[in-house]
């Protein structure tokens, strides 16, 4: 009966803790819409194992499209970690900054990743031009 007590505690508490993390907002730099795509990522990340660094400043002030925003963080952070998730689980990370320096926006990544032997980068996406060319089209409007 004390172990059927156990097994059904621990279930309890793994539901809880797994709720915990998923909604836990781990990011607050004043800009809610940064704040969405971080805590997301940082989710995925956790869910691949993928080690989550980050330095983040005040981006309350921020002044980008959301449909910019978006497009651009969205895309670096997702390829950022399907390319730390291709590591050796011991070696998977990714590093972000995002911060507001000299009133430039800087968001910086870095990853892990497996290095293929070739100084050139080469995506096998068929829509490798699709950022570009979305944000040109924004930019026209």
């Amino acid at each position: 009966m004390v172990e059927e007590q156990y097994e059904k505690m621990k279930e309890i508490l793994d539901v809880q803790n797994t709720e915990l993390v998923n909604n836990t907002n781990v990011f607050e730099t004043g800009n809610r819409l940064i704040n969405t795509i971080l805590n997301t990522k940082y989710a995925e990340a956790r869910e691949k194992g993928i080690t989550f660094r980050f330095v983040l400043g005040d981006l309350s002030k921020l002044q980008i499209e959301d449909r910019d925003c978006i497009v651009i963080l969205t895309n670096i952070l997702n390829n950022a970690l399907e390319a730390a998730e291709q590591c050796p689980e011991d070696d998977r990370y990714l590093s972000i900054k995002a911060v507001i320096e000299e009133g430039q926006f800087i968001f910086a990544c870095r990853n892990s990743y497996i290095y293929d032997g070739n100084p050139e980068i080469n995506s096998k996406k068929e829509d490798v031009f699709l950022l570009v060319t979305d944000l040109q089209t924004s930019k026209k409007r």
